[in-house]
């Protein structure tokens, strides 16, 4: 009874922040014969609330005040659109919707090109620009969704006392992993199992990794992965400058073209090293155009720069060690994320679990989505949607410093 109890304080802890969701509340109590207002239910206490709904929400099973009003509203299965306008690594990327646990999805494959006819063409004229058209080379993306979930556990006294706050903190710890599970898997992903192989533990087996097999990155290949099974690396020679992060650009063909569409991922510790390079343009010297505002690096050659605590220090060739002292040498991912898809299958949502012997609820947010670069080979020349740029030290002395060479004009 209770863990039903707790999904409606869960609503109703949403809702008493929200005018418009309280209206619509009322409205759905109203609807389902609720004879208490939306104010009396926030005013009772935890007590009561559970003794006076429990049973009810269990034998009725009134939409909108349980279960099913939180999964609609509280955790929306839109929950990466508003995922893209919090971080810039998402920002332009390709969700898709899923039906299957399984889908194909098009994408441009070749190159198309007109070709000239007549102005008063004869059939076979027709006939051969259409040819023309159907010769058109087509492609695909396949998306195969993966479940995860995360479950919390809280005792019954915890819950009696601060419902109202645990509920704030089950939210926002659920959506949370969430949202880190997903860059996780875009920036480390890697499916290989087994012993020295995977880049996120090259000297184990993959099974002492944090759960093991059933680890997140195990499940899809991500950027770093793809960067280097691409051969789209760039190595710093223990040194950083820009013209490493234009020759990181350069291995991505023409999808490295466009700053706008590019997102820079370094390591916490690279981060740094980049606010010292020359290019850099600090707001005193540069006002609004600066690329460092109120201390923070905001882009570098054009490319917005995000960093993540999920990209971390590596070895020279971007690869991890189980042993963190070969683990010295800086990196930072350079990202086409127009190129990155991500097939939601089944928004976040969740569900509780009661353990009557053990006074204890737990609640579970899973999702299942896909993650997948396209890697589609539509030009002339070779194109990749990301780069890595590895070796970087610690340290790293800025290389346009250290040479007393210019590298071209700042951003």
């Amino acid at each position: 009874m209770k863990q039903n109890a707790f999904y409606s304080a869960l609503a109703l802890n949403h809702i008493a922040k929200n005018s418009e969701m309280k209206k619509d509340f009322a409205n759905i109590l109203a609807k389902n014969g609720e004879t208490m207002t939306v104010d009396q239910l926030l005013n009772m206490s935890v007590e009561d609330f559970i003794k006076t709904n429990a049973n009810e929400v269990m034998t009725t099973g009134q939409t909108g005040f349980g279960k099913e009003f939180v999964e609609e509203v509280v955790l929306s299965t839109e929950l990466i659109e508003r995922l893209k306008t919090s971080g810039n690594l998402l920002a332009k990327a390709i969700i898709r919707q899923m039906t299957a646990r399984k889908m194909s999805f098009p994408v441009r494959g070749g190159t198309l090109r007109m070709v000239s006819v007549s102005e008063n063409p004869d059939l076979p004229e027709i006939k051969n620009a259409k040819g023309q058209v159907k010769k058109a080379v087509t492609a695909s993306i396949e998306l195969e969704a993966k479940t995860f979930a995360i479950t919390l556990y809280f005792s019954d006294e915890l819950l009696e006392d601060s419902v109202i706050n645990m509920a704030n903190y089950i939210m926002t710890e659920i959506t949370e992993a969430y949202a880190i599970t997903l860059h996780q898997i875009i920036i480390n992903g890697d499916v290989t199992t087994g012993a020295n192989a995977n880049i996120n533990i090259i000297d184990e087996n993959t099974t002492a990794l944090i759960n093991g097999d059933n680890t997140d990155i195990l499940k899809f290949d991500g950027a770093r992965k793809l960067a280097i099974t691409k051969n789209a690396t760039i190595d710093a020679g223990a040194n950083l400058g820009i013209e490493n992060i234009r020759l990181a650009r350069a291995k991505m063909g023409v999808k490295g073209l466009n700053p706008a569409d590019l997102v820079l991922v370094p390591d916490m510790d690279t981060y740094f090293a980049l606010m010292n390079l020359t290019e850099v343009e600090t707001i005193e010297k540069f006002g609004d155009a600066a690329t460092i505002k109120n201390g923070v690096l905001t882009a570098l050659d054009g490319i917005t720069i995000e960093m993540r605590e999920e990209m971390v220090r590596a070895n020279a060739e971007g690869k991890i060690s189980k042993t963190s002292s070969n683990n010295v040498k800086g990196q930072i991912l350079l990202i086409h994320t127009p190129s990155l898809n991500i097939g939601i299958r089944r928004g976040l949502t969740t569900e509780t679990s009661r353990y009557g012997e053990l006074m204890t609820t737990g609640v579970t947010g899973s999702a299942r989505f896909a993650v997948k670069f396209n890697d589609v080979q539509n030009n002339a020349q070779p194109t990749s949607p990301v780069a890595l740029i590895v070796n970087i030290l610690k340290n790293a002395k800025n290389l346009c410093h250290e040479s007393h060479k210019k590298c071209g004009s700042s951003i």
